[in-house]
């Protein structure tokens, strides 16, 4: 078995990473279900619903198996809101945040390899301190500054311009609480080590999410080539 105390450290420093799950809980609505895997008359993993998070390593580095885990986490949400988001091919976003009737419920979520491109409008503004939701500044449009959180560094160069409102649910399932030095104690992950190797050498473990975003326009998909100094294209 993996070390209770592991994974509780291991959930509270990841917690401290979710960006996305934090703007969710924020703006739209997280909810923690527990899920049993075996149990026929409950949802599971391979019905499509639902989606995985894992990670397998080393494990005696909680800081950065956290962040690994973390970073999978905000990929995949990431690419599940862009899904319900209208792709575009240019990078003038004024003109498409002209098309929001509220601009005070829009969110601007890229990643740090972007944000010196969105600076280059002359609109964007940094924030000094780096929060733990990835707020980073405000994108000015008329008299409205709109929040820009940051994921991290990712590969691709995309943009979301989101309407608050859709963001929807999040729905964390979480394995049965255990009885744990004398209470009754819960983490999000699933846990299990390989056989015949030291828990803290070789430990894998896995979240599992639902996420439901809300019906109607969700707002814009932005994708921009990396090799290419062209805004359009």
């Amino acid at each position: 078995m993996v070390d209770f105390d592991l994974l509780l450290e291991v959930e509270k420093a990841f917690r401290q990473k979710t960006v996305l799950r934090r703007l969710i809980e924020l703006h739209g609505l997280y909810e923690e279900k527990v899920l049993l895997r075996d149990d026929s008359r409950n949802p599971n993993s391979s019905s499509g619903s639902f989606s995985e998070v894992q990670y397998q390593g080393i494990c005696d580095n909680t800081a950065f198996a956290a962040q690994t885990v973390a970073a999978k986490e905000n990929e995949l949400l990431f690419n599940l809101i862009a899904k319900n988001c209208f792709p575009l091919r240019s990078l003038e976003i004024d003109i498409w945040l002209d098309n929001f009737a509220e601009p005070s419920d829009l969110l601007i979520i890229t990643s740090d390899n972007i944000i010196a491109r969105l600076a280059e409008s002359g609109n964007y503004k940094a924030q000094g301190k780096i929060f733990e939701d990835g707020f980073r500044g405000t994108y000015k449009k008329d008299s409205y500054y709109l929040p820009v959180h940051s994921v991290g560094d990712r590969q691709e160069m995309e943009l979301l311009i989101v309407k608050t409102t859709k963001l929807g649910i999040l729905r964390q399932y979480i394995p049965m609480p255990v009885k744990f030095e004398g209470h009754i104690a819960k983490t999000i992950f699933y846990a299990n080590s390989r056989n015949g190797i030291p828990e803290h050498e070789n430990t894998g473990f896995k979240e599992i999410l639902e996420y439901i975003p809300a019906q109607g326009f969700f707002g814009y998909f932005l994708q921009i080539l990396q090799d290419t100094n062209d805004m359009h294209y």
